[in-house]
């Protein structure tokens, strides 16, 4: 599958997702638990142009289905 962002493919199982999301400088520890991800960032989240979003990825039998940004807990934007 094609590369979403950050090296994260759709079809990537949990443990390749966390791996590729500790690596981004704003995440601080990303845990697995239950199938799917807690990720603790720095500040307030992944700093794109200039505002904090906070990502969920999304699983489906294990492999990632899709992956959301989230602003604010109000704008979710859908990476497919």
């Amino acid at each position: 599958m094609g590369d979403l962002w950050q090296g994260i493919s759709a079809g990537d199982s949990v443990s390749e997702v966390s791996d590729k999301l500790a690596t981004i400088p704003d995440v601080k520890k990303v845990r697995i638990k239950d199938g799917s991800i807690s990720i603790k960032y720095k500040g307030r989240g992944v700093s794109i142009l200039g505002q904090s979003y906070k990502i969920v990825p999304q699983f489906e039998e294990g492999r990632l289905e899709l992956a959301q940004v989230v602003f604010r807990w109000l704008l979710i934007v859908t990476i497919r």
